[in-house]
């Protein structure tokens, strides 16, 4: 697939409730306060862990042994993450 990331590049990272790129640029702040605040560290590390994850997916979309729903699951995911 051939697609411009627009997203911030990764690795990104946890710190305290927020998340940061490598460049230490805010990406996103996880609400300490909400009802599932018992959650937030866990959402968090899966918010930082999306540009790994995404990269993956990518990667997994070209194997030629995967099962053509695998493919079409995995590239649903990309397509979510990409906004198309």
């Amino acid at each position: 697939m051939n697609t411009v990331d627009k997203h911030t590049p990764g690795l990104w990272k946890v710190m305290g409730v927020g998340i940061y790129s490598a460049g230490n640029w805010h990406i996103a702040t996880i609400n300490p306060y909400s009802p599932e605040s018992s959650n937030s560290e866990a959402n968090a590390s899966l918010i930082a862990s999306a540009p790994d994850l995404l990269k993956a997916l990518q990667q997994v979309v070209t194997c030629d042994t995967l099962s053509d729903h695998l493919k079409s699951v995995a590239q649903s995911a990309i397509n979510k993450a990409l906004n198309i």
